[in-house]
């Protein structure tokens, strides 16, 4: 293991530059002769605020500290088993080491010490590393008691991935989970205080904004009061410990209040005072003499859903009266600081003071316990997600888990780098393009042009200030990814909010569309991510666990896939399946016993379901309540598999907007005995009609004996009117060649011709997935394509399961990209 050792310091000090970086450069030398291995040796554990935050686990183990990243920290809950990536050996004098390393250099962001002690194990440290399963015992300030690390066959790149667990003692913490708080802040508030020259009162925490405290003659400022913000999650917590809100779309704002005094500042410090008139009054209306709300600024819609686009219209008025103040939280009243308490009473106390507050200062609502139901409820309703908030926890400035962000549909924020010209009707403005911070500049992100109106791209092209040279972009985009567009770079100093499918694989957006510029944010402010390392699916972490009952499952003898085949290669693919599916009602085919027995169709939840496939409810033109599924991710999708669903059939709408479909798909149905060309020609003829009113389309194999020629809407239609339009565009085919084509589904008449099925487009129908395994011999995938690949199509099932891996691996381009950003309507709307 000394060469393991010795190697492991090189990368080590490979990968820093100690003329600029504060890391300890001095590591030991190696005696000839290395002593026995002591009964105790030091351990640390650094919490890591980098490109995303972990923690780092250091062992003393010989003349080195042996290091792991762990993503979530430790935790001391035995059932909970964290991963803990292998990295290289530090020195020794590494343990003590804080500070922040500049950006530009390897692990850019602040280091501190969150644990520190020693670590003791029965036997050679050294031979159960080798063996892959160490015992040991931690005498930390925090952590202490019996822990394992367990290698297993995980890998990413040469990076040994391990677990790291808690064992069953008395210093065991169900649920816990490790939060942000440094040893040396956790010391002030756990430790016994010292003697204050305060009787009573604890010694001073050290935090920026406890400088003053309640005993004290004080004078407020807002500059007293950061804002908490809250970490993405992706499932909400449980117990009656926890209060879950709605997730605002709008400015989060303070309004603070000292006697006459009064300023309504945004989360960068933005004085919004002279803007919001109605704000101001109502606040001064208060009966207290100071007052510290922190809410969230926004505008409702006709249904009483916030809209961030509706806030940004009212920003373009100098006064602007339609917005409302909706205050989830009071920091101070009357001259006492409350951030100390914990937030029900925070949140007794606020309710209390709004009670005969005018109707522009709103109390957010909260329900305690029940979190994935409240989540549920908030996706279907169409709202943003919800936030979740520990009951008993006090206000912390900064990024804590206290407070956990569950949203409905993926949205971040983005710096503008420069935007592409538009054609026709958008003027000037195309398309944005778009980067996030990475620790050596600008990452590009990827294009949006969807979600801009008229005096909206106006709007946008009117702050953006060209510059003669691309911003430094650490991945330039090349031409093909521009589209050839002519190019306008432009000084990233403007912030946008961008609603999202997940990302592609090489981690450009999918499926992006405009929300609104962000006024209350800067560039720096995105360096400051929401995201928790393990949620964010950082580089060294596995791809999801597949646990599946009855894996060996034969679904399809020809070729031969098993429930375990079909769950990886939907895994394999999640990039190009999930856009498709999530956030969608589904319809599933399930083959409890194979394709050679009985399958059916399922739109209903069941006993016994797996928690990660989700129940939603709709109502219908009677009046009633009906019930949908829906996935929101990959492990959705995998307890599909698990219940044995080959095929999965999306709505033609989101559950966002259940009541208005964004895409058309016609399906070209043939008898068995039409011919492959014709079935190709129909495609084409549909695509040339559809063209001749003005709309694209896109192209897919339906992995069976058919096409299906898609259609993007953006604005969307009401279903009657969808449904009308695709049925007068069959009858349209049907009229020009009788003997090719039919608009019925009558098997009588479809005898040598092509069924042209216009029903998909109706409330409640569905059509096969892109990238998703039919139930059928062959195990065809429904796959997009690009027209031009048309002509050298042999069937609609040519690529399967088998082969469509390759396929993906070769091509240039998506075939399908920027669907999302084409804006059409059906004619006459």
């Amino acid at each position: 293991m000394a060469g393991s050792h010795r190697q492991g310091l090189e990368t080590y000090r490979r990968k820093r530059r100690f003329q600029h970086t504060p890391e300890p450069a001095r590591t030991r030398r190696r005696r000839a002769s290395p002593p026995a291995e002591p009964a105790e040796r030091r351990f640390v554990i650094h919490l890591h605020h980098a490109r995303r935050r972990h923690f780092d686990l250091r062992l003393q183990v010989g003349g080195s500290l042996r290091s792991w990243a762990v993503p979530k920290g430790p935790s001391r809950d035995p059932s909970i088993k964290h991963l803990a990536v292998q990295v290289e050996d530090h020195p020794l004098s590494y343990a003590g080491f804080e500070g922040t390393i500049p950006e530009g250099h390897y692990g850019a962001g602040t280091v501190a010490i969150w644990d520190e002690g020693t670590w003791s194990t029965d036997g050679s440290a050294t031979a159960q590393l080798e063996k892959g399963h160490l015992r040991f015992e931690l005498h930390g300030a925090r952590l202490r008691g019996r822990w394992s690390l367990v290698r297993t066959s995980g890998k990413s790149s040469d990076k040994p991935q391990w677990l790291l667990i808690k064992g069953e003692d008395q210093y065991t913490d169900r649920g816990d989970v490790a939060d942000d708080t440094p040893l040396s802040q956790w010391k002030l508030e756990h430790l016994p205080a010292r003697t204050s020259s305060r009787k009573g009162k604890k010694a001073d925490s050290g935090s920026p904004r406890r400088g003053v405290r309640n005993d004290q003659a004080m004078k407020w400022s807002p500059q007293d009061f950061g804002f908490q913000l809250a970490r993405l999650y992706q499932r909400a917590p449980s117990g009656a410990d926890w209060l879950h809100e709605v997730k605002y779309d709008g400015y989060r704002m303070l309004a603070w209040r000292n006697g006459k005094d009064l300023q309504l500042l945004s989360r960068n410090r933005l004085d919004w005072t002279d803007r919001l008139p109605r704000i101001v009054d109502a606040t001064r209306a208060l009966k207290c003499k100071s007052c510290a709300l922190d809410g969230e600024l926004v505008v409702f819609d006709a249904e009483g859903r916030t809209r961030f686009h509706l806030l940004q219209q009212e920003f373009t008025r100098a006064h602007v009266d339609a917005a409302h103040f909706v205050v989830f939280d009071l920091l101070m009243l009357d001259g006492k600081d409350l951030r100390d308490q914990p937030l029900h009473r925070r949140k007794t106390a606020l309710s209390k003071l709004l009670e005969s507050a005018d109707a522009v200062l709103m109390l957010s609502g909260f329900i305690q316990g029940e979190g994935a139901l409240a989540h549920k409820r908030a996706c279907e309703a169409g709202l943003e997600g919800i936030i979740s908030k520990a009951a008993d926890a006090p206000y912390s400035e900064g990024r804590t888990d206290a407070w956990r962000k569950l949203k409905c549909v993926d949205s971040d924020e983005f710096v503008i780098v420069g935007y592409t010209a538009g054609k026709g009707s958008r003027g000037a403005l195309g398309a944005l393009l778009l980067a996030e911070p990475e620790e050596n500049g600008w990452r590009y992100v990827g294009r949006v042009g969807t979600g801009m109106d008229e005096p909206t791209l106006k709007r946008v092209h009117d702050v953006l200030k060209p510059v003669r040279e691309r911003p430094a972009l650490i991945n330039p985009p090349d031409a093909k990814q521009l589209r050839g567009g002519k190019v306008t770079w432009v000084k990233p100093e403007h912030v946008a909010e961008i609603a999202f499918r997940g990302r592609t694989g090489d981690d450009m957006l999918r499926q992006g569309s405009f929300k609104g510029l962000r006024p209350d944010k800067s560039p720096a402010d995105l360096r400051d991510s929401d995201r928790r390392a393990d949620d964010a699916a950082p580089e060294d972490a596995p791809m999801p666990k597949i646990a599946l009952t009855h894996p060996e499952r034969v679904l399809i003898d020809k070729p031969r896939v098993t429930k375990q085949d079909l769950a990886e290669f939907y895994v394999s693919i999640a990039d190009r399946l999930l856009p498709g599916i999530v956030g969608r009602p589904l319809s599933l085919v399930r083959c409890p016993d194979g394709i050679g027995k009985a399958c059916f169709f399922q739109k209903h939840g069941m006993s016994g379901m797996p928690e990660s496939i989700r129940v939603g409810t709709q109502r219908n033109s009677k009046g009633e309540d009906e019930e949908f599924l829906y996935v929101d991710g990959i492990e959705g999708v995998l307890g599909l598999v698990q219940m044995n669903v080959i095929e999965i059939h999306p709505w033609g709408s989101t559950i966002a907007d259940i009541e208005h479909p964004d895409r058309l798909v016609f399906d070209l149905d043939p008898d068995p005995g039409v011919s492959w060309p014709r079935v190709k020609e129909g495609a084409r003829l549909l695509r040339d009609r559809l063209a001749a009113v003005n709309l694209q389309s896109f192209l897919r194999t339906t992995g069976g004996k058919g096409l299906h020629v898609v259609v993007p809407l953006n604005p969307r239609p009401d279903w009657e009117s969808a449904k009308a339009f695709s049925h007068a565009l069959a009858r349209t085919l049907e009229a020009e060649a009788p003997r090719e084509y039919v608009s019925v589904a009558s098997k009588a008449r479809r005898k040598g011709r092509i069924f042209v099925d216009y029903l998909r487009n109706a409330r409640g129908s569905t059509a096969v997935s892109s990238y998703c395994v039919r139930a059928r011999e062959g195990a065809g995938v429904a796959t997009p394509l690009h027209w031009e690949e048309l002509s050298k199509l042999r069937s609609g099932a040519q690529y399967t399961i088998r082969n469509l891996p390759r396929r993906l691996k070769s091509l240039k381009s998506d075939p399908w990209e920027g669907i999302e950003e084409v804006r059409q309507a059906l004619p006459g709307m």
